[in-house]
């Protein structure tokens, strides 16, 4: 069998150049994510829905740009997109309590302007230096004095209250327990938890389906990916010399006026051997596709030279 040495161009350096563009590239992208999942409307944002299927749209992502970029390294891309995609869910929760909070926000800055434009609390004040002039001489305008400063004291706690109350309701933890409040009022922490639990989901899916993505066969010696891939039709007479040197058992070869055609994937080496599918599209029995054991090279090579000829005498092949 004849061997290759492996002669990759793929240094340190540059996996680390590839890693470090990767990472860059993805955590814009997804902080771009978290800021439009944040404005998007409530009826998409669902329930145990939302956060999964972005995260899994993050990881295909991410997953696309590492096969983009050459990181043919399933560990590190896992990793690496597990921690932007959490950093993602963080950022769109932020961004979506920040949406959430503009509510209760702008009613305090409502009422406490209504306060200081209040036109009677110039009357109240003078009110109250004419009362504490008319006290210090009289006993019982200075028991009006203390009743009227106490009046005064318990209207302005009332205020804060309500203050402090619509505020309370601008808070991270209130906004949390907002998601869940369409199934009745969940007690700390278990909104919180449940929203870890949905950005971990979230999160896990999208690096198992970046890692899947980063984990296609790779060559080293041509450095791309094995996914090239050439449709081969053949004809009729070719079909009985060539399916059976496959492996094809009898029961699964096609009838008569099924089309059938070779799908090669491999990689961009001249003499490698690719992946090979047999797609038979038969009236009787639908459109069937059969895996075929890999060759070996000698093999290879007999099959090569009668695709070859099918391949001339078909006189298309598609990369």
């Amino acid at each position: 069998m004849q061997t290759h040495p492996r002669h990759s161009r793929e240094t340190a350096s540059l996996v680390r150049r590839r890693l470090l563009l990767w990472l860059v590239i993805g955590a814009v992208v997804l902080a771009v994510a978290a800021l439009a999942g944040g404005h998007a409307p409530p009826r998409i944002r669902l329930l145990g829905l939302f956060l999964i299927a972005w995260g899994a749209i993050g990881g295909w992502g991410l997953g696309s740009l590492a096969r983009l970029l050459r990181l043919h390294f399933p560990g590190r891309v896992a990793v690496l997109g597990f921690l932007l995609l959490l950093a993602g869910q963080v950022g769109l929760a932020w961004e979506s309590y920040r949406v959430y909070s503009q509510g209760p926000l702008k009613e305090v800055r409502l009422l406490q302007e209504q306060f200081r434009n209040d036109p009677s609390r110039a009357f109240v004040q003078q009110f109250r230096e004419q009362q504490s002039q008319a006290a210090a001489d009289d006993e019982e305008a200075a028991e009006m004095q203390r009743r009227f400063e106490a009046e005064l004291e318990r209207v302005e706690r009332i205020r804060n209250e309500k203050l402090d109350e619509i505020r309370s309701r601008a808070t991270f933890r209130a906004y949390l327990a907002h998601r869940v409040e369409a199934f009745g009022g969940w007690p700390a922490p278990w909104p919180a938890l449940f929203w870890g639990m949905e950005a971990l989901a979230g999160s896990i899916l999208g690096a198992w389906i970046a890692s899947r993505m980063a984990a296609a066969p790779w060559c080293d010696r041509c450095e791309s990916w094995q996914t090239v891939g050439r449709i081969i039709p053949l004809r009729p007479a070719e079909v009985a010399k060539i399916l059976p040197r496959l492996g094809i058992a009898a029961d699964d070869l096609p009838a008569p006026g099924a089309t059938v055609e070779l799908e090669l994937t491999g990689c961009y080496c001249a003499d490698a051997v690719p992946r090979i599918t047999v797609r038979i599209r038969d009236p009787q029995r639908g459109i069937r596709k059969l895996a075929v054991p890999p060759p070996d090279e000698s093999h290879w090579r007999e099959l090569r030279s009668r695709l070859g000829l099918a391949v001339d005498s078909a006189g298309s092949s598609s990369p």
